[in-house]
């Protein structure tokens, strides 16, 4: 058989892309692991969380999520990906999402009249982390189509 320059073009930037995918969440893992041992307040705490997770989706999605407000990162994932995640990854990100939301309400609901839990609870930090590691796994791994 016949390889068409094409093809193997198209094969190169696949790998190329596999490798920067790839990169991107070795580089992400290493920084969460490095914040949880980080002795910092939560407020920027939460902002250390929401700034690596916006540089993870902006690389693996190639769309600009720094510019993105926390309550739109799951509409703007679905928009990215056209809808076609799979159910476990779209869970996924639901929760990436998710911790969005909550470390902006650490962020900015401290000090503000009827407000509680402004504060990370026991434990919190922690689980919130593991989770997110699980999570960019999640979205990492290729799936493999069932017959």
């Amino acid at each position: 058989a016949i390889v068409k320059h094409k093809e193997i073009a198209f094969f190169i930037r696949t790998r190329k892309l596999l490798r920067k995918y790839r990169c991107n969440k070795n580089k992400t893992l290493k920084k969460l692991k490095k914040l949880s041992k980080q002795e910092i307040d939560d407020k920027n705490f939460a902002a250390e969380i929401q700034s690596i997770m916006r540089s993870y989706l902006e690389i693996r999605y190639d769309f600009p999520f720094s510019k993105t407000v926390s309550s739109q990162i799951m509409n703007k994932i679905t928009e990215v990906t056209g809808g076609l995640l799979s159910d476990k990854k779209t869970e996924a990100a639901g929760e990436i999402a998710s911790v969005f939301i909550r470390t902006d309400y650490i962020r900015y609901a401290q000090g503000a009249v009827g407000t509680e839990n402004t504060f990370f609870l026991e434990n919190e930090r922690i689980e919130m982390l593991k989770k997110l590691k699980a999570n960019i796994i999640i979205l990492e791994n290729i799936e493999k189509k069932e017959e």
